[in-house]
């Protein structure tokens, strides 16, 4: 059933979101003795177009509450398909939206069994065997929740599509707000990287279309959904992880090609002039499409269990900033930056926390800085590393890894540096990822070289060259996932940005209501007020300041974190989590409403936790903080006079 019918007339659903909530569900009831099923996520009383919309407790295919779930294997399977280079980066969207309770197995591993513990699947290979067709059908009647990336062939019939043409290229994507996947996500249309295919919906609907341009709409969607029984089948028309990863690093095509004409070659070639339209730079646009993603898996799995996630920074805030300043042998550049910080910071300060003002600085060689001095500082919780100088020009690999082994690798461990971070001097780049690499083999795993400039190009605007405010794994051309993180520099005092505006700019957008969260990197010389700016607004505004490598610390400690065990009875749910190493708490996220229950009480190792109402991408929350060890939330049924949100699943 459609959310309008073939002739026009609008369906029941449609009719049922221009109700209030409370009388949306007893029209579903008497309209289809299955229509009352749907989704806890969304905010209380907000319509929401849906042709899925049943009461769970009505639906004899829902999981009854008290049913206790298999527990063995992860509740969202990854499906690796070796036609898809880039299947392996699902799982680094995953971990990017908190999502830490995945496996990623080859198809081989797609038995009946597997399927048996799992409630979401993704499939990233555009065809699928005929049998496997059969066994996901039947596993979708049952409650299955399954996504394919660019479905192909039999398996379209599945998923209420047919194909309507040749792929588009250049296409964009826009949320449908109507849905409590896309309620919360930018209007805004978001540019894909890669082709889109082309779909008729037979059975279903459109959680968001494709459009021809920013404006132009199609009768195509982006991302289908379709009800089955008890479960859902979606489609996405072009690989998300592929889109995200050229939206991050730039036009593979114009690899190595100076095109700003300002050499050397730098990260922002790959982008000059038009990759990124500059119209949308205020805009994190892979950002908000991995928050797409991630809605429309909680949305769908509502009807199994609520599944926890991790909040993005630590202390649940929305915005940090990375203080990165380069030293190219300034007399005291480096010491006055990291006295004042210390000075600044508050009594009894916990580095730990990002309490205190801590900074990076990436010194040349022949800068007045000692082995001594570095210990006293590293001591303190501040970082210190070789800022590497090619001459800046153009360099082959092999002169770049020379310059690389000779200062962070010789040079540095003469200082005493372990170095875990790097921007390189005037940030000369080679290749897709070629400069990352070599970073990376000197021990390097985060990059902050993607450097928003230069101000002709920027022409005074703010915003996201790499269309996100947080870093994440590079990928190499084949699709590998690389151990070093791209992170950007964001805030870049020689862009010809106005400071203020552009600080301001970026925690205004992590903070206020579009909610586009960020780690922003900067970058400051000591030749210039531009720190001592930074450093004001931060101090003003309540933004915590850290080092690059304090990041570092933090992302492969919520990346190595996660939630296992998890079992839904008797509206409890019970799950063990694992804090990684390099931090000793995670905030939780957990659906503040499930089975038109709302979350009540939590408890972790026994010991009862409060929680924060929180409100992400149109979708509710309960947050609180976890260590290692057992947890156990309990959803009632509402007593007072509040009303449940109108229970929809899109």
């Amino acid at each position: 059933m459609s959310a309008v019918s073939r002739e026009g007339s609008p369906s029941v659903a449609l009719l049922e979101d221009r109700l209030p909530a409370a009388h949306a569900v007893s029209l579903a009831k008497t309209a289809s003795p299955d229509a009352s099923r749907g989704d806890a996520l969304g905010p209380r009383n907000r319509p929401a177009i849906s042709d899925i919309s049943h009461d769970a407790s009505q639906n004899r295919h829902a999981m009854p509450s008290g049913e206790r779930l298999a527990t063995t294997g992860a509740p969202i399977l990854v499906v690796k398909d070796r036609q898809n280079p880039y299947a392996s980066y699902y799982g680094e969207i995953l971990l990017a939206e908190g999502l830490n309770l995945f496996d990623v197995v080859d198809a081989e591993a797609l038995t009946e069994r597997r399927l048996g513990t799992a409630d979401i699947v993704i499939l990233t290979g555009s065809t699928v065997a005929p049998e496997t067709i059969r066994l996901l059908e039947g596993w979708v009647q049952e409650g299955g929740n399954l996504i394919v990336v660019r479905p192909v062939g039999d398996v379209l019939r599945l998923l209420g599509l047919r194909d309507a043409g040749p792929p588009m290229e250049g296409a964009h994507l826009l949320a449908n707000p109507d849905t409590r996947s896309g309620a919360g996500i930018t209007r805004e249309a978001l540019q894909l990287r890669v082709p889109a295919s082309r779909y008729r919906i037979e059975d279903g609907i459109a959680v968001a279309s494709l459009l021809v341009s920013s404006a132009e709409r199609t009768e195509h969607p982006a991302i289908s959904l379709r009800q089955i029984g008890s479960g859902h089948a979606v489609a996405l028309a072009y690989d998300l992880a592929q889109s995200v990863v050229r939206t991050r690093q730039g036009n593979p095509d114009w690899v190595n090609q100076e095109r700003d004409g300002i050499p050397p070659r730098r990260p922002n070639d790959l982008f000059y002039p038009d990759f990124t339209d500059m119209a949308k730079i205020a805009v994190p646009q892979a950002d908000e499409q991995q928050r797409l993603f991630a809605n429309l898996l909680l949305v769908l799995n509502h009807q199994r269990r609520p599944l926890p996630r991790i909040w993005y920074l630590p202390g649940e805030r929305k915005a940090v900033i990375v203080m990165a300043g380069d030293d190219h042998a300034t007399k005291a550049g480096t010491a006055r930056a990291f006295g004042q910080l210390d000075a600044e910071s508050a009594p009894g300060c916990r580095v730990e926390e990002w309490e205190c003002y801590r900074a990076t600085s990436y010194f040349t060689v022949g800068s007045p800085i000692t082995p001594g001095w570095i210990r006293q500082y590293a001591a303190k919780g501040f970082e210190l590393g070789i800022h590497v100088d090619t001459g800046c020009t153009d360099r082959s690999n092999r002169d770049v890894a020379a310059f690389v082994a000779a200062q962070v690798g010789d040079f540095g461990r003469q200082m005493g540096l372990t170095q875990k971070s790097h921007r390189i001097h005037c940030v000369v780049w080679s290749g897709w990822a070629d400069t990352a690499k070599i970073s990376r083999s000197h021990g390097v795993r985060l990059s902050l070289d993607y450097y928003y400039w230069p101000g002709s190009w920027i022409s005074g605007r703010p915003g996201y060259m790499t269309g996100s405010g947080f870093p994440m794994k590079f990928a190499d051309a084949d699709g590998t996932v690389l151990d070093i993180y791209q992170a950007t520099t964001h805030l870049v005092n020689e862009n010809g940005v106005d400071h203020v505006e552009s600080i301001h700019f970026l925690i205004d957008k992590a903070t206020g209501s579009e909610g586009f969260f960020g780690a922003f990197g900067t970058h400051y010389d000591y030749s210039d007020d531009f720190f001592k700016t930074i450093t004001a607004i931060a101090k003003s505004r309540g933004i915590a300041m850290i080092s690059a490598e304090q990041l570092l610390q933090w992302l492969d400690a919520r990346n190595a974190s996660r939630f296992d065990n998890i079992v839904w009875k008797e509206n409890t749910l019970s799950f063990h989590a694992h804090v990684g190493t390099g931090t000793n708490t995670v905030t939780a996220m957990l659906p503040l409403w499930s089975f038109g229950h709302r979350l009540m009480t939590v408890a972790c190792d026994g010991i009862p936790s409060s929680f924060q109402e929180r409100t992400l991408k149109g979708l509710e929350y309960a947050t609180f903080p976890v260590k290692s060890g057992p947890c156990e939330a309990l959803y009632e049924e509402e007593r007072s006079s509040r009303v449940s949100p109108s229970l929809k699943v899109e």
